[in-house]
């Protein structure tokens, strides 16, 4: 019973935090008629046009959901939901790396982070692949990890910043820097 309790509350926290992030975003923050101006050139590209423009050093996972999800439910709606479901990651995983998760809600209010899910959107959604990574290179699983981390840089080209973290991970005397 005290365990559901406890997955209750923090999960109600974790969204909280979200839905904060995501009213920041879509009215306090200057960024936002930066998106919206993006994503109405967006719309305006043909599928094909879309097609024709990918590479991966164009972050096609981020441009793709976008024009997909932004033709479906609305560029506004697409972007709470993507806020909200990245931020829960992120904050689910962090908190299994450093387990109580009122230190995660402290150190999230406190620092950057509330920052980049009001902003830097892309960083945003990048990081909610990078942490599941780091937590699994924790956890050995080396494969899943890197896999994440290329995911992220589908999204932010600059996540791929983070590949540096697995040499340091297989230099036994550098382990302590990586966990």
């Amino acid at each position: 019973m005290n365990n559901r309790v406890d997955f209750v509350i923090k999960y109600s926290v974790f969204t909280a935090l979200s839905l904060l992030a995501v009213y920041l975003c879509q009215t306090a923050s200057r960024d936002w008629i930066n998106y919206q101006w993006l994503f109405s050139i967006d719309t305006k590209k043909s599928w094909e046009q879309v097609f024709s423009e990918i590479s991966i050093f164009k972050e096609p996972i981020y441009y793709l959901i976008t024009k997909l999800g932004g033709e479906i439910v609305g560029f506004s709606t697409l972007i709470a939901i993507l806020t909200t479901a990245t931020l829960i990651t992120k904050l689910h995983y962090l908190s299994k790396i450093v387990p109580p998760a009122y230190v995660i809600c402290f150190f999230y209010i406190c620092s950057y982070f509330l920052l980049l899910d009001t902003t830097a959107l892309r960083v945003a959604y990048a990081m909610a692949f990078t942490i599941p990574g780091f937590y699994y290179l924790q956890k050995k699983k080396v494969t899943l990890s890197f896999i994440l981390v290329s995911l992220a840089s589908q999204i932010h080209l600059t996540a791929i910043l983070f590949v540096v973290i697995y040499p340091l991970y297989f230099i036994r005397y550098l382990n302590i820097v990586v966990f």
